[in-house]
């Protein structure tokens, strides 16, 4: 490999780094042949797997934070309200972040507890709830 080539390829590592991201793109690549079986082709996406896995690279290439509020369970509820109304929103009974603090006594029965940072991660709650676990 060139100097030429290792001094671009340091410049842009450390170009991600100072701005936060750090090798979306091969992870993004890495699943989606982990996925696929096959390597993505940005160019000539057909699928809507390769459709969706292209747009997030190009999103992570531009840094474009624009989308951020969307995938956050609490900002997202700001958006829909100014979009199309917020008696579209799901009704958020309890927000806070030590979850020795939720009113379990108060939550109507079933109720579903969602932590804003993970995805497809609920917990049920559908009778009383045994706070000695």
């Amino acid at each position: 490999m060139s100097l030429t080539r290792r001094v671009a390829g340091r410049y842009a590592m450390v170009k991600r780094r100072a701005s936060g991201r750090r090798g979306g793109e091969r992870v993004l690549r890495r699943r989606f042949r982990e996925l696929s079986g096959h390597e993505l082709d940005l160019e000539n996406a057909r699928t809507l797997t390769e459709k969706l896995f292209r747009r997030m690279i190009v999103i992570d290439r531009s840094g474009d934070e624009s989308l951020t509020p969307l995938v956050d369970k609490l900002a997202v509820r700001h958006w829909v309200a100014e979009k199309i109304g917020a008696e579209h929103a799901v009704p958020v009974l309890w927000t806070g972040t030590s979850p020795s603090d939720i009113p379990f006594d108060e939550l109507p029965l079933p109720s579903v507890l969602k932590a804003n940072h993970n995805s497809g991660a609920v917990a049920v709650i559908s009778e009383g709830v045994d706070r000695d676990l």
